[in-house]
């Protein structure tokens, strides 16, 4: 845990261009490197600490329609998600679910998730989409697609505010990690870390190094 608030102190802290007019709470999009390394994990410990340990006003999406592993874990009821909001016929209200114990606000990938359903709304109206949860909150923290799933994965980084990336211990090769640094580079967003999962520590500063992060 104590990783993760000083992953989100440094967020909270940081000047963001979405945030700068004090209306709207900041993005953190959670990229894993590849399938199951344990991004979606990750995101959600993440808006758990944030809303119980940090006592911020948090909202957890499911972007990740390939798997809506994050739907799966919280049991998210059929409600409308993400994809039924971006494509226009859903409200924020109607998707909006609240985890009762800690307040954690939730959206599903869709209302069809339990049916592997995708979506094929684009980047820029995801972006659209989730604005409106960053007007409630003060963290918005998105379960992305793993970035060699497709282009679109990556480019929903770029409307992000920050973007935090999952590599899994002796699994992700150190070159597909360069690779996803270079094409993240490419945009203005922040990079805040990288998290080696699977055994709860931050990536060793010598491996950042040569990764290129630091």
């Amino acid at each position: 845990q104590s990783e993760f608030r000083a992953i989100i102190s440094d967020i909270m802290l940081t000047p963001s261009r979405s945030a700068s007019d004090g209306t709207r709470g900041r993005t953190l999009g959670v990229i894993g490197v590849s399938s199951g390394v344990g991004s979606s994990t990750v995101s959600a410990a993440m808006a758990m600490v944030a809303t119980e340990k940090c006592g911020l006003e948090s909202t957890l999406i499911d972007a990740n329609s390939e798997n809506s592993s994050l739907s799966k874990f919280f049991n998210l009821n059929g409600a409308p998600g993400l994809a039924e909001l971006a494509n226009g016929d859903a409200t924020h209200d109607e998707c909006m679910q609240k985890r009762s114990e800690s307040g954690l606000s939730l959206i599903s990938s869709s209302s069809a998730y339990k049916e592997r359903q995708r979506f094929d709304a684009s980047p820029k109206s995801i972006s659209a989409a989730i604005y409106n949860f960053q007007l409630s909150s003060d963290l918005v923290i998105v379960d992305l697609p793993p970035a060699v799933s497709a282009d679109r994965a990556v480019a929903l980084t770029h409307y992000m505010d920050f973007v935090l990336l999952v590599v899994e211990s002796e699994k992700t090769e150190l070159a597909a990690a360069q690779r996803i640094v270079r094409r993240l580079s490419q945009s203005d967003r922040q990079v805040v870390g990288v998290i080696l999962n699977k055994t709860q520590s931050y990536l060793p500063n010598w491996l950042g190094n040569l990764i290129g992060l630091s």
